[in-house]
Order: structure tokens, then C-alpha cells, then sequence
């Protein structure tokens, strides 16, 4: 039954980080959260790629990957990946991928995924909207290193 037919399930709790943690419990993922003053977050992956998860404001679930390729692209290497992420975002473009500025010989590259929360989000709803997100990475990510040449095994980042 839909959800928003489904009296049960008719009110949509708000999106918090402890909602975001037990979901990552529940599919089993290992996380470290990191709460302070005026931050809480959460750093998580999936094979090479790093997600840090956060609520933003109280509209916003973001969820930001990140992967880092080493130093074996010799010179021009961070002009060759920013080429190979326009390339890739061209045939999908959310998530976008970016190039980070350099430091030193790696190359970072990031996205970005955002969904609204506003009205809250049920269960499945929020299983949903992180499981997007998170998938959507890993297949921009994966993407943009078959485009390099990149063997995931080979080379971490």
C-alpha cells in the first residue's frame, strides 16, 4: 500500500542523524558520527568511495562522496579527470561529479546529493531517499573511473 494511503504510516516523522544512523545499522554498514557544537555528521562508505551524511538545515539531507585517485596519472592528470567527470556528467547529471583543487600529486574528485525534508520522511521513505543517494555515487564514481582506466582494485585511493 502506498504510504500516503496507509493510516500507519500517514504521519512522516522529521529526518534526524539518529534515523540516518539506525539505517545505516539496519543494511549494515560500519559509520563514525561526529557531532560538536554546530555540526553533526556522518562518515561512511562503500568499497573506495567516502560519504560524509548530514542534515544542513532543517530542509536538506545531504549526502557528499568522495573518492581520491593516486599519483600515477603524471603531469596533467587533475585536467584529464575534470575532462573524464564532464564526460560523465553529461550522460548523468545528478549526481554531478567535481574535481577538488589538488594537494599534491592525488586527485579528488566529489559529488553532491540533496533531497528535501521538510515535510519528514516515513520509514521507507527515508530507506529510499539514502539508498538513492548513495547508490547514485557509487555508479557516478564507478563511472568516471572506467572512463580513466582506473581498475578500482589496482589503484586505492
Amino acid at each position: 500500500m502506498a504510504w500516503w494511503t496507509d493510516p500507519d504510516n500517514a504521519a512522516t516523522p522529521p529526518v534526524t542523524m539518529d534515523r540516518v544512523a539506525a539505517w545505516l545499522e539496519r543494511i549494515g554498514w560500519e559509520y563514525e558520527r561526529r557531532r560538536g557544537e554546530d555540526y553533526d555528521e556522518i562518515h561512511t562508505g562503500a568499497g573506495r568511495t567516502q560519504f560524509l551524511i548530514e542534515i544542513p538545515s532543517p530542509r536538506l539531507l545531504s549526502v557528499r562522496g568522495r573518492e581520491t585517485y593516486g599519483t600515477g596519472h603524471g603531469p596533467g592528470s587533475q585536467e584529464r579527470v575534470a575532462a573524464a567527470a564532464t564526460q560523465v556528467n553529461e550522460s548523468c547529471w545528478v549526481p554531478s561529479v567535481f574535481v577538488l583543487p589538488s594537494q599534491g600529486e592525488a586527485t579528488t574528485v566529489a559529488t553532491r546529493a540533496l533531497v528535501n525534508i521538510e515535510a519528514g520522511a516515513n520509514d521507507e521513505q527515508l530507506h529510499d531517499y539514502l539508498g538513492m543517494m548513495t547508490t547514485t555515487t557509487v555508479e557516478r564514481f564507478k563511472a568516471l573511473r572506467e572512463v580513466l582506466g582506473i581498475d578500482g582494485e589496482k589503484e586505492a585511493g
